[in-house]
């Protein structure tokens, strides 16, 4: 997740962009956020744009990394969402449950 050069003085983005070549292994995700080991650098308390792949759904998201961890070249860092589309968020959590749901075992005693 490498920055790109500084942007014409017109742009409007709030966060950079990441480079679509550099992709992340994702660890853990909430409707709040996200945690991913990747090989790029990763600053702590600086804004990403993100895009998270579901399906045939692209959700972009805005996120800044709240903690990072380094392990050699590999980083792990945990992001939390600055902007998401509400439907992006409701498709999220629905998914999150309905995956929870499907692997979910209880026990009565």
């Amino acid at each position: 997740m490498k920055h790109e050069p500084p942007e014409p003085a017109d742009e409007r983005r709030g966060a950079p962009r990441v480079r679509p070549s550099r992709s992340a292994r994702l660890l853990d995700i909430s409707a709040l956020g996200l945690a991913l080991e990747t090989d790029a650098e990763v600053r702590k308390g600086e804004g990403y744009d993100l895009i998270l792949g579901l399906d045939d759904h692209r959700m972009p998201i805005a996120a800044r990394a709240v903690h990072v961890r380094k392990d050699g070249k590999r980083v792990r860092a945990s992001f939390a969402f600055d902007r998401i589309l509400e439907s992006d968020r409701q498709l999220l959590q629905q998914t999150l449950v309905r995956e929870v749901v499907d692997r979910m075992t209880v026990l009565l005693r």
